[in-house]
C-alpha cells in the first residue's frame, strides 16, 4: 500500500467521515419511516396529517358568528356632522375672521431687485 501524506491519520479520518455519513443515512431513514403520514390523503375521514407527521381528528367549530349592523354608529356620525355644520354656521356669523392680519404695506422682497 502506498503511503499517503496523511499516512494512517488520514485513513483513519477517511474512516470516521464515512462512518458518520452513515449514520446520518439510517437516522433520516429512521424518521422517514416512523412517519404516520405525508399527506392528508394518508390519513383517514375527517382527520388531516399535521405539522408532526401525524394524523389528526378534524376539529368541530362551535363559534357563533354575528352580524354587525353598523346603521347606529352610521347614524351618530351623521348626527355629529350635522350638528357640527350648524355649530360652524351660525358661530361663523357673529364672528369677525381670525387669522392673520393683512398688512397694511407691500411686503419687500429680502433678494436685491433686477436691473
Amino acid at each position: 500500500m502506498r503511503d499517503t501524506p496523511y499516512g494512517k491519520r488520514g485513513q483513519l479520518l477517511v474512516g470516521v467521515l464515512v462512518i458518520v455519513i452513515v449514520l446520518i443515512a439510517i437516522a433520516w431513514l429512521v424518521s422517514v419511516a416512523k412517519r404516520e403520514c405525508g399527506s392528508n390523503a394518508d390519513c383517514g375521514t375527517n382527520q388531516y396529517c399535521g405539522s408532526d407527521d401525524a394524523c389528526h381528528d378534524m376539529p368541530i367549530i362551535t363559534e357563533t358568528v354575528y352580524r354587525n349592523s353598523l346603521l347606529g354608529p352610521a347614524f351618530i356620525i351623521g348626527i355629529a356632522i350635522i350638528i357640527g355644520f350648524w355649530i360652524h354656521a351660525r358661530l361663523g356669523r357673529d364672528q369677525p375672521p381670525q387669522g392673520r392680519v393683512p398688512p397694511t404695506e407691500p411686503r419687500r422682497s429680502r433678494l436685491p431687485m433686477r436691473k
